[in-house]
């Protein structure tokens, strides 16, 4: 078996449950083998499975740590939107690895397919949907990266005697976890999203004014937030007061929403970009989604992206908002992806009148410079 599911007093209501599936199942679905490192989200995209549907009608605890699995969003949404029972169970079955296994990977010569060697890995690629163009190409990557990972060993070996010592270090942190960033920067914290990058700059400008920023993660607050606010503004106020309650120190809390200005209010993504009736989507299933919803409103639709930012301390709670440039969706793709931000081959920046995913390095930097960082940082000074 690939996974060994220890035992732990906990159940799907923990707040511990989900760092202990991380570590349990290595930082990877069970499922699918996704890892964490495979996309600029990280453990964002993973979730908690029940193994056994909590419909299940049998007669045990289904929330008990022994039945849960970690799971990425597309995997555990495929098995809830068609109430999947699970022929292999990845805590028990050899399903890709060990000499019985049940499914083998092709590689490239066979497309990144997965070949099933068994009845019950057939049906697991079937339900699972494991051969589509979304796992084959992550497959493909993983295996790319694999390759890179080689290729700096091989490279390191013949560098030992330059002075590159601290260089060194940082490669080899790459080779055995996959991710060139140090998890203790600022970089990894906030993240490499289109926000993480906003949050980032602000860091970088707090720095300069001799202030120090801690994160969640500085100080190992591991617990889960049910983000149900209707916008950004309301996300961030209910992040900042649930972590101000635990710490008591002056706490900033920060969330964006897409607004589409021709949209009806019940149309609105809002907050969930992604998850569109309850399923996560894809990037090609994103494209796809967004494409047609601008079709039926005439093939054009102007966007822009909220954002809301909260500061909890003694004295209560202050709140900021702003919004970036005005953007366009369009009905025809670019042929470009950018992977993990689907949505910039659909964006037209009216500045070059470019699609998004094609602007040049220099044309983005103009981009990133028409924002209002400073503003930001005399908010959160003010307020904490």
């Amino acid at each position: 078996m690939a996974y060994i599911r220890k035992r732990h007093w906990v159940t799907y209501y923990s707040e511990k449950c989900k760092m202990y599936l991380r570590n349990d199942f290595n930082f990877e679905c069970a499922y699918c083998r996704m890892k964490e490192k495979d996309n600029v989200m990280g453990e964002q995209l993973f979730e908690k499975d029940h193994f056994v549907s909590r419909q299940s009608e049998l007669e045990w605890d289904v929330n008990s740590y022994e039945n849960m699995v970690y799971s990425c969003c597309k995997c555990n949404g495929t098995k809830s939107d068609q109430n999947l029972e699970m022929v292999l169970n990845p805590c028990k079955d050899d399903i890709y690895d060990g000499k019985d296994s049940h499914i083998r990977s092709l590689g490239e010569e066979g497309y990144y397919k997965l070949y099933a060697v068994t009845p019950q890995g057939q049906q697991f690629i079937d339900d699972l949907k494991l051969n589509s163009r979304f796992y084959r190409k992550m497959r493909q990557t993983q295996a790319h990266n694999e390759e890179i990972r080689k290729t700096i060993y091989q490279l390191l070996e013949k560098t030992s005697n330059f002075q590159l010592s601290g260089v060194n270090q940082t490669i080899k942190a790459y080779l055995e976890s996959g991710s060139l960033i140090d998890e203790g920067s600022d970089e990894f914290r906030c993240g490499t999203s289109k926000a993480g990058e906003d949050v980032y700059a602000v860091l970088e400008k707090m720095k300069e004014k001799g202030i120090k920023l801690k994160t969640i993660k500085d100080l190992d607050i591991n617990i889960e937030i049910e983000e149900n606010g209707k916008n950004a503004i309301e996300n961030a106020c209910i992040k900042a007061k649930t972590y101000y309650d635990i710490t008591k120190i002056p706490t900033i809390g920060m969330d964006n929403n897409l607004f589409i200005e021709e949209l009806p209010e019940e149309k609105q993504p809002g907050t969930h970009v992604r998850r569109i009736n309850g399923k996560y989507l894809t990037d090609d299933e994103m494209i796809e989604y967004y494409t047609k919803l601008v079709k039926e409103y005439g093939g054009k639709l102007t966007a822009k992206w909220v954002y809301g930012m909260a500061v909890y301390n003694e004295k209560g709670k202050k709140t900021y908002t702003w919004s970036k440039d005005q953007f366009y969706f369009v009905d025809k793709p670019s042929k470009k992806i950018n992977p993990g931000y689907p949505l910039d081959s659909i964006t037209i920046v009216p500045e070059f009148n470019k699609y998004l995913v094609e602007l040049t390095e220099e044309e983005k930097s103009k981009c990133k410079k028409n924002n209002n960082t400073q503003e930001i940082v005399s908010f959160i000074l003010d307020n904490i």
